[in-house]
């Protein structure tokens, strides 16, 4: 039985989200990202943005269950963990649950606002900084996409049980639930901290609603991408966007701020990975067959790699180390 939300959510996650969460894990690296904000900078593109989608259409060329054994990797080695030679569902669930547990950790760490120790307090830490970004953008709409904006919230918020709602209006210190209300909530970015507190109540079901609500507005606000990309992105932009790193790397860092910046950035990215598999936990589709999927490449892709490393192969096991970051930890 598979129980950590990380490792279930990687064998429930959609095509595209997953393969979002590869690429975006792939282009953290500082020289690159620095490049395309510069250019950005100068032409009317987000070419970060663009850049990724091709990225993610690229990754379309390797199977789902190959993609679930990429991220698992990644994140796996960014943490320092041991892969088992050979993998089962147990293993698996360990697994996630150290994968969890060091995501929480890196956003202790790095997040002087975030004080939790669970993975569902991560994401109701996560959720609250995107509807902060979701106020900046909302003012930027005219007044029909702000009533869109306003609307789909509404949709989500009236399928939540009446428990759950009425803890959200006692939050935002509202007389009922209204358009107006809520229009005043996304505009402050008050929204969050009430679901965040909703989700304190309820638990993490009660984070979907907040999710849905989200994914179904990324578009209206210039985003454009799948929710996972969105919350990703803004993590990473915001990352970039401090001097503090900007210009010491713009004026030539070195070696080591680079190696310490591309570190920082997988750590910054890391606990939005995890929460956003989180997500597809509650709302993707978990199935026995994905999930025996998952440990047939990952068993496969193993054994072939201890095989090309005792063989002396060495362009095969290149090619799985750079395919798989991190599967060299099966060969001790």
């Amino acid at each position: 039985m598979v129980e950590s939300a990380f490792a279930r959510g990687l064998v429930a996650a959609d095509s595209e989200s997953i393969r979002t969460q590869v690429a975006l894990w792939d282009d953290m690296k500082l020289w690159k990202l620095l490049w395309r904000k510069v250019r950005d900078s100068v032409q009317d593109e987000d070419l970060i943005r663009e850049e990724l989608n091709e990225k993610v259409e690229w990754l379309g060329q390797f199977s789902d269950s190959q993609i679930r054994v990429m991220l698992l990797t990644r994140a796996a080695d960014h943490l320092d963990l041991d892969l088992p030679s050979q993998l089962t569902a147990g293993e698996l669930d360990d697994l996630g649950g150290k994968i969890e547990e060091g995501a929480v950790g890196l956003l202790k760490e790095n997040d002087s606002d975030f004080e939790g120790e669970t993975t569902a307090e991560m994401a109701q830490h996560v959720m609250i900084g995107l509807f902060e970004d979701l106020a900046e953008k909302f003012e930027e709409q005219d007044e029909e996409v702000q009533q869109e904006i306003v609307d789909a919230i509404m949709e989500e918020i009236e399928s939540m049980p009446e428990k759950q709602r009425e803890r959200l209006r006692e939050e935002l210190d509202a007389d009922e639930l209204s358009r107006d209300a809520i229009r005043r909530a996304v505009a402050t970015g008050a929204l969050g901290a009430a679901f965040g507190a909703v989700v304190q109540m309820a638990g993490f079901s009660a984070y979907m609603a907040a999710v849905k609500a989200l994914a179904a507005i990324a578009g209206m606000v210039g985003i454009g991408l799948p929710f996972g990309m969105y919350a990703t992105l803004t993590s990473v932009i915001a990352f970039l966007a401090n001097p503090l790193f900007m210009v010491p790397a713009l004026l030539g860092g070195g070696w080591l701020l680079t190696s310490y910046t591309n570190t920082r950035m997988r750590n910054n990215l890391l606990p939005v990975v995890v929460t956003q598999s989180t997500v597809q936990a509650s709302i993707g589709e978990y199935s026995d067959g994905r999930l025996s999927s998952l440990l047939e490449t990952y068993n496969s892709t193993a054994e072939e790699y201890r095989t090309a490393r005792d063989e002396e192969e060495v362009e095969s096991y290149r090619r799985l180390e750079d395919k798989f970051e991190g599967i060299s930890s099966v060969y001790a």
